[in-house]
């Protein structure tokens, strides 16, 4: 009998000859490519205050929510432009919801509304 030392690589090779090549669920991935296509500060300050007031159904403005973002930030973002934090809004409804905002513009500016998700709306029932 060989020792157990020499039958583990058997053994493993028998397991992937029968199992084959198993793809590696990924529990994070969404998270990591939300952080990649805004920005890691960005989604941090989003998942801790987003919620209290970006509110899901309720209109609200762009404007406001980046001015809040540089204030909540010390200036590190002088020099981001609203259009890419814009974006980044548009980002981080797609990761909330899987949905694009609703947009649109009044005489008082831009504003997004964040819709709810089929069944994030029974949830809340």
């Amino acid at each position: 009998m060989a020792p157990i030392i020499e039958q583990q690589p058997t053994k493993l090779l028998q397991g992937y000859l029968n199992t084959g090549l198993v793809k590696c669920n990924f529990v994070n991935l969404k998270e990591r490519k939300f952080r990649a296509e805004t920005n890691a500060e960005f989604a941090e300050w989003a998942h801790e205050f987003g919620p209290s007031f970006i509110l899901m159904n309720q209109r609200f403005r762009p404007d406001d929510v980046f001015d809040k973002f540089i204030a909540d930030n010390n200036g590190m973002f002088r020099m981001l432009s609203k259009q890419r934090f814009n974006s980044w809004l548009r980002t981080y409804c797609l990761h909330l919801t899987g949905s694009n905002p609703v947009e649109g513009r009044d005489g008082a500016g831009k504003w997004m509304v964040f819709p709810l998700k089929e069944d994030k709306q029974l949830e809340l029932l």
